[in-house]
């Protein structure tokens, strides 16, 4: 099979980080000031907000953070792409594998049967009922104190 990597704009080969230099990535929270919180991505040199940094001078923005650096050959499929998830032995998976193995259970919450996207202590959560309680959380964290 025929693996094709992903080219980087304006960076020579050398410069490209690999899965083994990948850890040393320092996730930042941005500052809470629109103006401080982005930066000029050294990708796509655009101003957008900081999702990790190569660098303490060379910021990446998340869609170059997902396109250029989370890119690994997937351990089901064998095709190089964003990584997904992660097997038990730890290798990658990517969006297309995850999609197609996703478990189907009863959802603890609604107790509908379906795909489950959050893993809770005591089961699955579906879609629905996820996304139902972040819209209620983030509207509590949002009402002024």
């Amino acid at each position: 099979m025929l693996l094709r990597r992903k080219t980087v704009p304006e960076l020579v080969p050398s410069s490209f980080p690999s899965s083994s230099t990948r850890g040393a990535f320092r996730q930042k929270k941005a500052d809470s000031t629109k103006e401080a919180s982005h930066k000029v991505c050294c990708f796509c040199k655009k101003p957008k907000k900081v999702h990790a940094w190569i660098t303490s001078n060379d910021p990446v923005c998340t869609p170059c953070y997902q396109k250029y650096i989370n890119v690994e050959e997937c351990s089901q499929c064998g095709k190089l792409d964003t990584v997904r998830a992660r097997d038990s032995e730890g290798g990658a998976i990517c969006h297309k594998c995850y999609q197609r193995n996703r478990t189907e259970e009863i959802c603890v919450t609604c107790g509908d049967f379906g795909k489950i996207v959050k893993r809770l202590d005591d089961g699955g959560q579906c879609s629905a009922c996820y996304q139902r309680e972040r819209r209620q959380r983030l509207k509590s964290e949002s009402k002024p104190s």
